[in-house]
């Protein structure tokens, strides 16, 4: 065989191996699990009800309890568990964040990320006025309090409800103070 005919059959079979590698690794791509959301928090309330140790009458009673803290807990983090600093995390403000999270939805029905994302917007304009920034971070204050007054108030709600035993074991994972 030439040497041409030789270099062909090496740049072939080096476009065909590169080619089977990029074909293997998009499949596996497509195959590798999304993070539901959903699907979390349902396997979270599940590992809960077993570390309560709450029967299946319990459960009806305090799951609905439990959520709420979770929820309100969310809420005053702002988005900012999932998406980083300021709750933006790859796609930006409005976008996709990390673990799937889609800020524009929530922001729509969470009132500190909304005012965290118009703070970062108002930060992001050189031209804003120190006048509007300080009204921005006031009105982001606010909604943080009063996220959090909500959560004071559900966790006293959960907590009417426990045995001794189930509120210490809620402190521990930090569902309650």
């Amino acid at each position: 065989m030439s040497r041409w005919g030789l270099a062909l059959l090496v740049v072939s079979s080096l476009v065909v191996l590169s080619l089977s590698w990029r074909a293997t690794v998009e499949s596996q791509e497509d195959n590798r699990p999304r993070f539901d959301p959903a699907e979390m928090r349902q396997r979270m309330l599940d590992r809960m009800k077993d570390s309560l140790g709450a029967s299946d009458e319990e459960w009806k009673v305090l799951s609905s309890k439990v959520e709420k803290v979770m929820s309100s807990r969310d809420a005053t983090r702002g988005g900012m568990f999932f998406g980083g600093f300021g709750g933006r995390g790859p796609g930006g403000p409005g976008g996709p964040g990390r673990g799937g999270r889609d800020r524009a939805k929530d922001a729509s029905d969470n009132p500190v990320v909304k005012a965290s994302d118009e703070l970062r917007t108002a930060l992001d304009d050189k031209k804003t006025s120190a006048e509007d920034i300080g009204k921005k971070l006031t009105a982001f204050r606010q909604a943080r309090d009063r996220a959090k007054e909500d959560l004071t108030k559900a966790q006293k709600e959960l907590r009417e409800l426990l045995t001794q035993r189930q509120e210490a074991s809620l402190v521990l994972a930090g569902m309650l103070d």
